[in-house]
């Protein structure tokens, strides 16, 4: 759990920063991906999920909606703290952008299609 306090003062320092707070953490948990395997600044690809509730067709259908995504996140070690978090907004943004183009079963029939 979050202390309340601190939870209160990343969400203000989210909002200084035009982000979220869920990007925040997604920035946090890249770079202490990146710290633990000793300095490898390579790109996280961090899974999650959307709420995929932007289709017309599905608009008045009663039901649990969730488009998988995938946010890819390469923070650079010289980056200021400002820069990382606009780049994780930007990334963020950029998930959701494309998970939004595909049909709600895009990722179900892909994963059909490979199965044996």
């Amino acid at each position: 759990a979050v202390d309340s306090g601190l939870l209160a003062a990343l969400r203000r320092r989210a909002g200084e920063m035009r982000a979220t707070l869920f990007q925040l953490w997604m920035l946090f948990f890249a770079v202490s991906l990146l710290h633990r395997e000793n300095g490898a600044w390579a790109p996280v690809l961090i899974g999650t999920a959307y709420h995929g509730r932007d289709f017309q067709d599905v608009a008045g259908v009663l039901g649990f909606f969730v488009h998988p995504m995938v946010v890819r996140l390469s923070p650079l070690r010289s980056m200021e703290m400002r820069d990382a978090v606009a780049h994780a907004s930007r990334s963020c943004k950029a998930a959701v952008e494309h998970s939004r183009s595909l049909p709600p079963d895009a990722a179900f029939n892909h994963r059909r299609r490979q199965m044996p």
